[in-house]
């Protein structure tokens, strides 16, 4: 994706900058950064009046015609961001609200493993390697109880949580990742689409959560 894009994207239900607890996100606050919030946008409505109907009715479905084609409607390759957090444990530790699903691992056994192994295999994304073509985009669903990103980077590295970027190994921070706002926060339950992909765009992307910085995709952009 063109520079231009990137950070850019609509969140579904994504959480507000006043809704973000810092301990909720290891005790670190998102930066700033070029991202906007998503939602639907309404272009404009024609109206037209009895002696315009049957030409509305031909423009319809004209429109509709056009829009069967496979240059039609943006097609969108989904994404799970899943984890397994358990919220007694996790909330006890980070603060209320950090974990909303029942998962099976507690927050010792999720510092244990990313000690011992530099990462938890069960925060990751669902599939992390993904092939899609110029106009479409992608849609990641937040199937997990704690709060991700998916954020596209130049070249995978840190998030914006220090003591995970250390215990990960991923000491230098992605410089997306130090530019994002609260509106590329997903929350679970929530979705983030990217922006459409275009003919500059061909060859691969990269994504990753800004949170938990080995969770990550490679995604190959065909024409």
């Amino acid at each position: 994706m063109s520079d231009d894009c990137r950070g850019g994207g609509n969140a579904s239900c994504a959480v507000g900058a006043s809704a973000i607890c810092p301990r909720a996100i290891y005790h670190i606050a998102a930066p700033t950064s070029r991202a906007w919030a998503g939602g639907d946008r309404l272009f404009g409505e024609v109206f037209m009046n009895r002696h315009q109907r049957s030409l509305g009715i031909a423009l319809a479905v004209a429109g509709m015609a056009a829009c069967s084609d496979s240059s039609g409607p943006v097609e969108t390759t989904h994404v799970s961001m899943q984890d397994q957090c358990e919220p007694t444990s996790f909330n006890a530790a980070l603060g209320a609200g950090t974990c909303s699903r029942q998962g099976t691992v507690t927050f010792a056994q999720f510092n244990s493993e990313l000690s011992s192994s530099h990462q938890v295999a069960a925060w990751r994304f669902v599939p992390s390697a993904i092939e899609i073509h110029v106009g479409q985009a992608i849609t990641a669903m937040n199937d997990g109880g704690e709060m991700h990103t998916f954020t596209e980077v130049e070249e995978f590295g840190g998030g914006i949580v220090p003591s995970l970027n250390q215990a990960s190994g991923n000491t230098v921070e992605a410089p997306e990742c130090a530019q994002i706002t609260a509106a590329d926060m997903v929350a679970s339950g929530a979705t983030f689409t990217t922006d459409v992909e275009t003919a500059a765009d061909v060859g691969t992307e990269r994504y990753q959560c800004c949170i938990h910085p080995w969770m990550r995709a490679v995604v190959t952009i065909k024409s």
